[in-house]
């Protein structure tokens, strides 16, 4: 590094990202997942529930240092049937249950602190014959935090402060209501009932087209990430920000099915292609801020007696005020085929089902009656084509 300051300054660019996954407004995780990541709000349940006791292990260690400094190993086996407890394995146990204890508090710890604005902790307590709380079991959650709950607790329940379900939401209701023997769906609901299972339509590769699964891999991964770049702002990605996500992007891309000897390449290519849109005049503009930008916007739809769910990769209006679809394509041409020649095929592939967006959106918008749409390969130079959709 030049200097501390640029060190600094690249430093701060580090940042754990969760998968860029996606644009849901809830995620749900484990707390080993979480680890790195935060979020406005965390929500923490079951924090009453014990976690499975560990089964006794045949062989328990540990290694000391003396009070000379020396190493020394204390080694125990399991007892055998019929034989009394060994104290030494007794003590190893009890000292493995202990760092499991603290291992289960430091996790805690790690859920509670991904919360930036809002933090709610869920756990049921019962009550004894005598009306007082129950302890919660050791191996739980709530048991590292009751020395510091438990006197509010016994108070709410002491002055029957504690709220019902039926208070918190006056329609709940806890009886069970049996229908009639003839009752049927009916509206909305039987037509949601009748219908096939949801399509993915018009934005899947055909399976069965070769190097298909490494290719679309790479995709979904260029796509998450190009989701992520325009949600954010260019700005923070800078290339070094970008090679930082090296190990993220490979455990995607394995998730995703490619094979160990593939990812390193994967790796690369999502890189190479992640760099270049950032770099590229034209993948700027699209990643940047306008008006009623959207990425990965998903619509549904009814097609040809099927309820589709189709998914736009970048929609906004421009600085004069056109409506743009955008959606970004991973192939490449032919060795034997020039660019020209191979935006215009791609074009003719893809014409009707960005057309069929455009009218989509018509549809929520009846005032529109030109939508531009383009096809945008991050992967090549030039690699643009563009057309209007008009409702006339």
């Amino acid at each position: 590094m030049p200097s501390r300051h640029d060190f600094m300054a690249r430093l701060s660019h580090l940042k754990a990202c969760s998968e860029p996954s996606s644009s849901s407004k809830v995620q749900v995780m484990t707390i080993h997942k979480a680890k790195g990541l935060e979020f406005d709000t965390v929500i923490i349940p079951g924090l009453e529930r014990a976690t499975r006791g560990e089964d006794q292990a045949m062989l328990l260690w540990q290694e000391l240092i003396d009070k000379t400094g020396q190493h020394r190993l204390l080694l125990a086996p399991i007892k055998s049937a019929g034989e009394k407890a060994d104290q030494m394995y007794r003590y190893l146990y009890i000292n493995e249950q202990e760092k499991s204890a603290f291992e289960a508090q430091r996790l805690l710890y790690v859920a509670v602190t991904r919360a930036k604005k809002r933090l709610y902790l869920f756990a049921t307590v019962e009550q004894d014959e005598a009306g007082g709380i129950k302890s919660p079991p050791k191996r739980s959650q709530l048991a590292s935090l009751w020395s510091t709950l438990q006197n509010e607790c016994e108070d709410q329940v002491s002055t029957g402060s504690i709220p019902s379900v039926e208070s918190l939401n006056p329609s709940f209701k806890t009886s069970f209501n049996r229908l009639p023997t003839d009752w049927q769906l009916s509206g909305v609901e039987s037509f949601f009932a009748a219908q096939k299972p949801v399509v993915e339509g018009l934005n899947i590769p055909d399976p069965f087209l070769p190097e298909t699964n490494l290719v679309r891999a790479i995709g979904t991964v260029v796509h998450l990430y190009l989701a992520q770049i325009s949600l954010e702002g260019l700005h923070d990605w800078t290339a070094i920000a970008i090679h930082s996500r090296q190990e993220i992007m490979k455990a995607q891309l394995r998730s995703l099915g490619v094979l160990a000897h593939d990812l390193d390449a994967a790796v690369n290519e999502v890189l190479r292609i992640l760099n270049f849109s950032v770099d590229d005049q034209r993948g700027r503009w699209v990643l940047s801020a306008h008006a009623q930008a959207k990425s990965e916007y998903a619509l549904m739809s009814k097609m040809n007696g099927k309820l589709c769910k189709f998914i736009i990769d970048r929609t906004f209006i421009d600085e004069q005020g056109r409506r743009w679809i955008i959606d970004y394509k991973s192939s490449r041409p032919t060795n034997s085929e020039t660019i020209a020649a191979f935006l215009a095929r791609e074009k003719q592939t893809y014409l009707s089902q960005l057309n069929t967006y455009a009218r989509l959106l018509m549809k929520q918008d009846p005032k529109l009656s030109i939508v531009h749409c383009g096809l945008y390969f991050p992967a090549l130079e030039k690699g643009w084509v563009s057309w209007e959709y008009t409702s006339f």
